[in-house]
């Protein structure tokens, strides 16, 4: 390297290697350099190759498990009194009695329901045809509206 020793006089110093022995000094130290960073870059991908075995081994190991609740759930459905073997008992209540048909004749169930609600256009608006009589009403509109 580049620090003081008996032998190896630091860098910048009066007693310095120079000549051929500077470019073994120079070649010795970048080698050093390229051996660290190589050493660095192979720590990096052997953590990085540690962290995707470790992601696959979680990933299986997840799927082993869901087969496994596949593979019971499946065990439990073939035998003959569980959850999809039986038939629900037949109901022994008696159907409610409602009383009305309903018609589709109104949005409301029958005419008693309907007189509970008010008409929100009072009596102009009877199933979207206009009355004769609105034609006046028209009129008034229009000449007051030109002025």
């Amino acid at each position: 390297g580049t620090g003081a020793g008996p032998f190896n006089p630091a860098t910048g110093t009066v007693w310095a290697p120079s000549g051929i022995y500077g470019t073994l000094a120079e070649n010795q130290a970048a080698l050093e350099k390229k051996i660290a960073d190589e050493a660095e870059a192979t720590r990096v991908a052997n953590a990085a190759r540690m962290d995707a075995n470790a992601r696959l081994t979680a990933q299986t190991a997840l799927k082993t498990q869901r087969m496994g609740n596949l593979n019971t759930m499946m065990g439990m459905m073939a035998q003959p009194n569980a959850m999809g073997g039986q038939r629900p008992p037949a109901p022994t209540d008696t159907p409610a009695r409602i009383g009305y048909v309903y018609d589709f004749g109104s949005i409301f169930a029958n005419p008693q329901q309907e007189k509970l609600f008010v008409n929100p256009y009072g009596g102009y608006a009877q199933g979207g045809a206009v009355r004769s009589d609105m034609d006046d009403v028209n009129d008034e509109l229009l000449k007051i509206l030109k002025g």
